[in-house]
């Protein structure tokens, strides 16, 4: 065994309890002997394998619920100063990402700034600086009708010519889950990724846990009826930043990332090959400000440790390195997640009946 721990101190009963660090860079066995005084008491063998160095992608956005927490003109007009903010953090932190959700983030920014913002925005989406995802908004996909779910996309779509912009991603947030169509509808509309943070009650995995513990997260290749596919990763919920300590600081992140990294059941199960995982969103909060205190603490952080390696990145820049590493062990599946909000259709008939109508005499009038 290389090196020594020195003297043990006493623990319980007659249990010696101590440390020794060893240089590890792949799967080795080590003999360990315990003597005492010139006498062998004991003798184990044991294998190491080094843990993981992780590289940990943050899609760094905040959720839109328009309408929920305010008037809906207040919730956007939140989710614009984000944007503004974003923008405004570029030239001071070049290696941070900020992630518009929905398109409609996008959108509302276009038709409410003045032209050279709207403009700048523009400019950083092309660049890679702020991530623009495909997805109109935070969909109950159960419940659209034929031409609605077809037409999820065609907004950013739209938006993408119009402005010379591109997009292979989408995110989904707060929904528990998704009709068994919504991959074919994505992969269809040009969307090769697809991030999701469920809210997890009775939004069924299309993965089971390994050990019966939470499923999440998960990734796999959502395959629709048609075959055509999305690469998706399907997180627990969608505040990671400030569950796993951002806005605390650099020492109570590595402390919450090391027991998430070490310790969660998927993490540690057999068929999980990947070191690297996707930090899906950055409050718990609805159409909350973005606050400034994650984006140091994430940087004092990544400047105290090597490992795990925080990369504030756009969720393409996620699922191409994880398609370019570990592609052909991603499973495949079908399926729908569980459509529980759709339950509530039940209880707002009258509305859901007005908005069809109204779906039915726009579509009219398109055709005319």
């Amino acid at each position: 065994l290389i090196g020594t721990a020195g003297l043990l101190p006493l623990g319980a009963g007659l249990t010696l309890t101590g440390e020794v660090w060893v240089p590890l860079s792949e799967p080795a066995d080590f003999q360990v002997d315990v003597e005492v005084g010139r006498d062998r008491a004991a003798r184990h063998r044991v294998r190491l394998t080094p843990p993981k160095r992780w590289t940990l992608y943050w899609l760094s956005s905040i959720h839109t619920d328009v309408g929920y927490t305010d008037l809906q003109e207040n919730a956007l007009e939140i989710h614009r100063k984000n944007l503004d903010a974003a923008l405004a953090r570029l030239p001071a932190h070049p290696d941070y990402r900020f992630t518009a959700e929905c398109a409609l983030q996008v959108l509302s920014y276009l038709e409410n700034r003045p032209a050279d913002a709207g403009d700048a925005l523009v400019q950083a989406i092309q660049g890679g600086k702020i991530g623009f995802q495909a997805l109109f908004a935070n969909m109950l996909t159960g419940l659209l009708d034929h031409d609605t779910l077809a037409r999820v996309v065609w907004p950013a779509g739209r938006l993408a010519r119009e402005r010379g912009l591109t997009y292979a991603a989408a995110q989904i947030t707060d929904v528990p889950g998704q009709t068994l169509t919504f991959p074919m509808v994505l992969a269809a509309s040009g969307v090769k990724y697809l991030a999701s943070g469920a809210n997890p009650e009775r939004a069924l995995p299309l993965l089971p846990p390994p050990d019966g513990s939470t499923p999440y997260p998960q990734v796999y290749y959502w395959e629709g009826p048609d075959g055509s596919r999305v690469l998706h990763w399907r997180a627990h919920h969608y505040g990671d930043a400030t569950r796993f300590g951002f806005g605390t600081g650099a020492e109570e992140m590595g402390r919450r990332l090391s027991d998430w990294l070490l310790g969660h059941p998927v993490f540690l199960a057999r068929d999980w090959p990947y070191d690297m995982a996707l930090l899906y969103g950055a409050d718990w909060q609805d159409n909350a400000p973005m606050k400034e205190q994650l984006v140091t603490n994430m940087e004092e952080f990544n400047r105290r440790y090597a490992f795990p390696r925080i990369v504030p990145g756009r969720a393409e820049e996620f699922f191409r390195e994880l398609e370019r590493r570990h592609g052909p062990r991603i499973p495949v599946k079908r399926g729908d997640t569980g459509l529980y909000w759709e339950d509530g259709a039940a209880s707002t008939a009258a509305e859901l009946a007005a908005f069809r109508s109204a779906q039915l005499a726009a579509r009219a009038a398109e055709i005319v």
